[in-house]
């Protein structure tokens, strides 16, 4: 597409010249255009056959998460239970800080919330558990987070901690009531993402201050105990009729990927936090793990999205494209400024190698792709839904999957756009709790090419 209009100005080029310079220079110039271009054209053989020359990027594989919406997830239970000091909303599991202790012989605090490990854990070379930390302590050495937890005396600790005034992430050593501290490392501010590794017996400690950037080491200790073990989180040492919840939300036990697929999701999660803050639409932590859960499993060659923004959704597709080891993202934004700070983004996580940023209006820009299309992704605004699927319908192979993000949020006016799919296609419609600033609900519409209802 970009290619050809290279070559037509060229040609014109050519033509040009030809009106001042005689005939006879022609062939001349016309061989000098195709010998500058050759590269070019090569280039864009090798990046338009759906394929990239790099090994795969090894993405995370998720073995269980629990959103903390309304309910816990099944699976849990309590130790020492108190009702009345727990409670979940919002998409947080808040827990009231209470006295007691859980670090030596004491281990009388209550409510600690132990869960066994999912299934296919044991067969993972390393495992990882994630929850992000945030509370506002009152006293030393009050404290919230999780442990690699066998009982109440036998653990390895990784907690938000409150030390001299000021908060700590610590992680500690326990076995049969004795124990180690491993570290202590001050951070800004209580709010903290925590992340537990375990190999073999070997268990490592990171956290990420403000639940961004890259992860930093805590430190690193073997297991107090062989065989299996659960997870727990919990809080203690709070003051006496304290009125202080620690809150926890994020919570994940998952296969972690390789460095280069954990670049990529630190550059995810730190665009996330901004576009949060600055209110640039995206389409939500739950929305694009179901994206990018369809994406693996089709493993496209060529994917266009219309709506780039600043890549948000963009990002996670590149990232399957590059674990698959295959394929490629065109991806359409009309905002100059946005479509720029996409591709840095792009560029920032190592993706732009299977990315293509064109500025223009989706609607005619997608009437320019002219090669098989077996993935869409439709999130812009609702009135350009229908004429960007219609432009791309002559190009949309057997099998292709489209997704229109906003299918609940901006239903109302979508309804030339479901009339279009469903009387075509096979589509459904899925809904999400979000929990976006400007949302609480929304739902993605999912469309395969070539199945009818």
């Amino acid at each position: 597409m970009i290619e050809a209009s290279g070559m037509r100005a060229c040609v014109a080029l050519v033509s040009n010249l030809a009106a001042l310079w005689t005939p006879r220079y022609v062939p001349i110039l016309i061989g000098l255009c195709l010998a500058l271009l050759a590269p070019a054209i090569v280039l864009s053989q090798d990046s338009h056959d759906g394929r990239n020359n790099q090994a795969p990027v090894q993405v995370e594989t998720l073995l269980f998460a629990d959103p903390f919406q309304e309910e816990l997830s099944g699976g849990w239970s309590w130790r020492r239970e108190n009702n009345n000091a727990w409670r979940v909303e919002g998409g947080e599991l808040q827990i009231r800080v209470q006295p007691g202790n859980l670090w030596g012989g004491a281990n009388n605090v209550k409510n600690v919330l132990v869960r066994e490990l999912p299934k296919g854990s044991s067969d993972t070379k390393t495992i990882a558990i994630e929850v992000a930390s945030r509370h506002k302590p009152t006293g030393q050495y009050e404290q919230a987070g999780m442990a690699w937890y066998y009982d109440d005396s036998n653990m390895v600790k990784l907690t938000n901690e409150w030390i001299d005034g000021r908060p700590n992430v610590v992680m500690g050593r326990e076995q049969d009531d004795r124990t180690r501290t491993i570290a202590i490392i001050p951070i800004p501010d209580p709010v903290v993402q925590l992340r537990l590794l375990i190999s073999g017996d070997q268990i490592t400690g990171q956290y990420r201050p403000d639940e961004k950037g890259p992860w930093k080491k805590a430190g690193t200790c073997d297991s107090p105990r062989n065989g299996p073990a659960r997870v727990s989180l919990h809080t203690y040492n709070g003051r006496p009729n304290s009125t202080n919840w620690a809150r926890f939300s994020g919570f994940r036990i998952y296969k972690p990927g390789s460095k280069a697929a954990e670049h990529i999701q630190a550059v995810i999660d730190e665009l996330e936090v901004e576009c949060l803050d600055r209110y640039v639409p995206i389409i939500g932590r739950m929305k694009v793990e179901r994206l990018a859960e369809l994406v693996r499993q089709k493993k496209p060659r060529v994917v266009v999205e219309c709506g780039t923004a600043w890549g948000y959704s963009g990002l996670w597709i590149a990232r399957e494209l590059k674990a698959a080891g295959r394929g490629k993202l065109i991806t359409i934004e009309i905002s100059p400024q946005s479509a720029a700070r996409a591709r840095a983004e792009f560029k920032k996580a190592g993706v732009d190698d299977v990315v293509t940023v064109i500025v223009g209006d989706a609607r005619k820009m997608v009437r320019e792709v002219d090669e098989p299309v077996d993935f869409v992704l439709i999130d812009c605004n609702a009135p350009n839904y229908l004429p960007c699927i219609e432009g791309l319908e002559k190009n949309l192979a057997k099998g292709a999957v489209i997704v229109a993000d906003n299918a609940g949020l901006s239903a109302a006016g979508l309804n030339g756009y479901f009339e279009f799919v469903r009387s075509r296609y096979k589509s459904h419609t899925e809904w999400f709790e979000v929990n976006l600033p400007w949302a609480k609900r929304d739902a993605l519409e999912v469309s395969i090419v070539g199945e009818r209802q």
